[in-house]
């Protein structure tokens, strides 16, 4: 039974990860983590809970199960919290046994993701959209589109050798003002300025944004400072990478 309980623990852990990774925020990851515990009929659980690290304490009858958790990378997958959420529902209503419970846990990473075509021509339509909404003529929108499909293309690349945030979110916005200014001298678009809104929709932390403050409205300001000093260093890596590309073409 106490091996029983340490794999508990740690599928426990699993769900708050899978959580976090994906989007989730801090409050909602902690309570989720402690209502599966109790659930579980553990006397007592505690969680803390940052962008970057994981912890929970389990006492039981005396016996307490610690565990941490490193937290590598973070991003938005809506699909994989409504799973999340959903299982961690269906364990407070009826606790599974360990061999079940590794199972599901196991399932949440088999969420069916968006091919890579799918997501280039969402990359085009956005851009495309968002420089109309911003006044932009249809060259413009042409060429902000083009513009999110080198995006994607620069993206996917870079995101397989691991490079620093900062770093890449740099690149990105630096090769997207490249192409900008180029297509413009090709004669696609004639406003630099609402090409690149076009293109800046694609990369701002929004929801990165959004839950840094939700986390501090809620009373976790470590975790919300620490989440909106990241989309912080995000939004200047992006300014500075388009910055430089004006820079070189002005001057």
């Amino acid at each position: 039974m106490d091996k029983d309980r340490k794999t508990t623990v740690g599928c426990i852990l699993d769900i708050g990860e899978k959580l976090l990774e994906s989007g989730a925020e801090v409050s909602r990851v902690e309570d989720t983590m402690q209502r599966i515990g109790y659930a579980y009929g553990f006397d007592r659980i505690d969680v803390f809970t940052i962008i970057s690290s994981m912890y929970i304490s389990a006492a039981f009858d005396g016996e307490t199960y610690t565990q941490t958790r490193r937290i590598k990378k973070t991003g938005v997958d809506m699909e994989k919290i409504v799973r999340c959420n959903e299982l961690s529902r269906r364990l407070c209503s009826k606790p599974e046994p360990c061999e079940e419970l590794i199972r599901d846990v196991k399932k949440l990473d088999e969420v069916n993701s968006y091919s890579f075509w799918q997501i280039l021509a969402a990359y085009f339509i956005i851009a495309f959209a968002f420089t109309v909404f911003f006044g932009g003529n249809p060259g413009d929108a042409l060429a902000a589109a083009l513009g999110a499909v080198i995006l994607r293309l620069i993206e996917s690349f870079f995101k397989r050798i691991n490079l620093h945030n900062f770093v890449l979110y740099f690149i990105n916005s630096f090769a997207v003002g490249l192409v900008i200014y180029i297509l413009i001298g090709l004669g696609v678009g004639s406003s630099y300025d609402k090409i690149a809104m076009g293109n800046i929709m694609l990369l701002i932390p929004g929801a990165g944004l959004t839950t840094a403050v939700r986390d501090m409205i809620t009373g976790d300001m470590l975790s919300g400072i620490l989440s909106f000093l990241s989309a912080l260093i995000r939004a200047t890596a992006i300014g500075l990478g388009f910055a430089a590309a004006a820079a070189i073409f002005m001057a």
